[in-house]
């Protein structure tokens, strides 16, 4: 008996002191977070209190109706949905192709080039094969960046990146509003990559970057992964379009375009080529025909971690040179699908692509849109990509002229009805260019954020 309650005093104590501990530990952790990233607090807080589905994945079920049970199997679905090219590249016009000549670019990588691309990344990110922390990178670039500078300068001067920077860790992260999480297609993979051959990507994405804005070697019309080209910027020159359009007199329809598994399925050629076309610097592109070349991944999920295999085709989301690269991808999709005889005005914002017209009547909107799709098309079969028909969406911004006749279009034989309001950037638009779809929309979101502010506000 005497042992019995020795043993309750203690499970108590014990209670008390981890209880105390966590306490101490959370106002710790919130004090630092509130200074330097304050919106990490309600992050972390939104994500536990809607549920998040990052934990687990249920079980998969794939196209042919089998289904995958262990993290094994699951592994294997989800990397057989990622990595699987659904059509092959159109590469018959780069035969013999006449390529204008290139510029030229620093052959010295500066210290202050090499010092920001090893700071830009956060402490804390998952590392990736080389298990190294980026908090290890910020130290060495501290203090020892002479070392890394003369790492960096000849993997430059060689137009090399290192093998051993190659192999990547595949995570599959749960894509928001998803009904259906048994789908391999609602997980986006992400790439884990060595934490030193990021530093070295992130040095070539600047000076891609730089050259590109220099030398105007991108439309005008794409947004994202681009100097003072934020969403902010294309939903306000978007928006300053519909108006004057609508000043006109006339009716604007917007078509919303949705690229299946856009990074997944560049062509490594066809991405090549058209960096050629655009005039980058050979050194530049020998450094990115090294990058895409024997690239391999695991698969992770929780503790299991599948076998290395070979991946030839796409680019690695989670990379910072991706999204730049994936611009000059599609670049030709926003040229070609520009027509001032249709009055079709595409905007880009990365793999984001919506096409704006207008006429006196939507029936003609629809007209013009399904032309300028099939000019989409043909971009897609050069480039081995696929649009989406049913995830695209049309609206026709009718403001007060609620008795015109509101036509739909066809895309591939899938009809698809207007909208009276579409998420485009994040941002809700309706037919007369209010905020009160958007304000609706944040209406249904604001009980999960109060409840996620209350939890890191509440007294503890």
């Amino acid at each position: 008996m005497e042992a019995w309650e020795l043993f309750k005093r203690q499970r108590n104590r014990k209670g008390k002191v981890l209880s105390r501990a966590k306490r101490v530990f959370f106002r710790k952790r919130i004090e630092e977070l509130t200074i330097q990233e304050p919106w990490s607090p309600y992050k972390w807080a939104k994500k536990r209190n809607t549920g998040g589905k990052t934990l687990s994945i249920p079980v998969l079920r794939n196209n042919s109706g089998e289904t995958a049970t262990s993290l094994k199997e699951k592994a294997t679905f989800l990397r057989e949905h990622a990595f699987s090219r659904p059509l092959e590249a159109d590469l018959s016009d780069i035969l013999n192709y006449s390529y204008p000549r290139p510029l030229e670019t620093e052959d010295r990588l500066s210290t202050e080039e090499v010092l920001a691309a090893c700071l830009r990344t956060k402490p804390d990110k998952a590392p990736g094969p080389d298990g190294i922390p980026n908090r290890v990178v910020h130290l060495l670039a501290r203090n020892r960046i002479a070392l890394l500078e003369r790492l960096f300068q000849a993997c430059w001067d060689l137009f090399y990146h290192p093998r051993a920077f190659h192999g990547t860790i595949t995570v599959f992260i749960p894509k928001e509003g998803k009904k259906d999480y048994s789908n391999p297609s609602s997980y986006r993979p992400i790439a884990l990559l060595n934490t030193l051959g990021k530093a070295l990507e992130s040095i070539v994405a600047t000076r891609l970057k730089d050259i590109s804005e220099k030398n105007d070697l991108l439309p005008e019309s794409q947004f994202g992964a681009r100097p003072n080209r934020s969403t902010e910027t294309a939903l306000y020159l978007l928006k300053e379009r519909i108006l004057a359009i609508r000043a006109l007199g006339k009716i604007p329809s917007l078509l919303a375009l949705d690229v299946q598994k856009a990074f997944d399925n560049v062509s490594h050629r066809r991405l090549i080529h058209n960096l050629r076309k655009r005039r980058v610097p050979n050194s530049i592109i020998g450094w990115i025909y090294s990058f895409l070349s024997d690239r391999s991944t695991s698969i992770r999920l929780q503790d299991f971690e599948s076998s290395i295999e070979e991946v030839d085709l796409g680019i690695p989301q989670g990379s910072p040179i991706s999204p730049i690269l994936y611009l000059f991808y599609n670049a030709d999709l926003l040229e070609e699908s520009e027509d001032i005889s249709l009055s079709i005005t595409p905007t880009g914002f990365v793999d984001d692509i919506s096409l704006l017209t207008y006429s006196n009547s939507t029936k003609r909107n629809v007209q013009n849109l399904e032309k300028a799709y099939r000019k989409c098309l043909n971009w897609a079969r050069t480039h081995g990509s696929r649009f989406n028909p049913e995830k695209s969406e049309l609206i026709h911004f009718m403001g007060r002229r609620k008795k015109a006749y509101k036509a739909s279009i066809t895309l591939e034989g899938k009809k698809i009805e207007p909208s009276k309001s579409i998420r485009l950037l994040g941002a809700y638009l309706d037919q007369g260019l209010s905020y009160k779809a958007h304000l609706d929309a944040l209406n249904t979101k604001i009980p999960s954020l109060l409840s996620a502010l209350r939890s890191i506000t509440s007294s503890t």
